[in-house]
């Protein structure tokens, strides 16, 4: 298990060897460059089920994905899926995605959830994004950064007047 942060989490999800899929891992390496301050960033791809010890009873987890809306390829979404009881229907390890792996940890301990995504244009092999999602690439970028002030501002302790 991790240590206890002081903030939160931003995963990069998402398979990169699958064109657009990989869009979270892109967003995360871009904010490697310049990490936002009290922030842990994490390279899950895929691999959900490891990154769950760490991210077990943190105040929130931001996931940068990509996401299915309908819109134009590149269009950018804020999604935040209420994580209550188990669902059923996961017939495959392989079928757990990051809503599902957090309804593995207790109630209590499961971090707020939000995710910033892009529109993908493609998810056939390769590792590079379409050019509408690398367009917006900054978009997500800027958004996640956005998102990690608000909510370390919102737990922030109160302070005398």
């Amino acid at each position: 298990m991790s240590p206890p942060q002081r903030g939160g989490w931003i995963l990069g999800l998402g398979n990169w060897l699958r064109c657009d899929d990989g869009v979270g891992i892109h967003a995360l390496r871009a904010l490697r460059a310049d990490p936002p301050p009290q922030i842990t960033l994490l390279e899950v791809g895929t691999a959900v089920l490891d990154a769950l010890p760490h991210i077990d009873g943190a105040p929130w987890v931001l996931g940068l994905d990509a996401v299915r809306g309908g819109g134009p390829p590149g269009t950018l979404y804020r999604v935040e899926p209420r994580a209550s009881a188990p669902r059923p229907g996961v017939a495959s390890l392989h079928d757990i995605d990051l809503l599902r792996g957090l309804e593995l940890l207790p109630l209590p301990r499961r971090p707020r959830l939000v995710v910033l995504g892009l529109e993908p244009a493609c998810l056939g092999f390769g590792i590079d994004l379409s050019r509408p999602v690398a367009a917006a690439l900054p978009h997500l970028v800027a958004a996640a950064r956005e998102f990690a002030a608000s909510a370390l501002a919102e737990l922030a302790p109160a302070r005398p007047l």
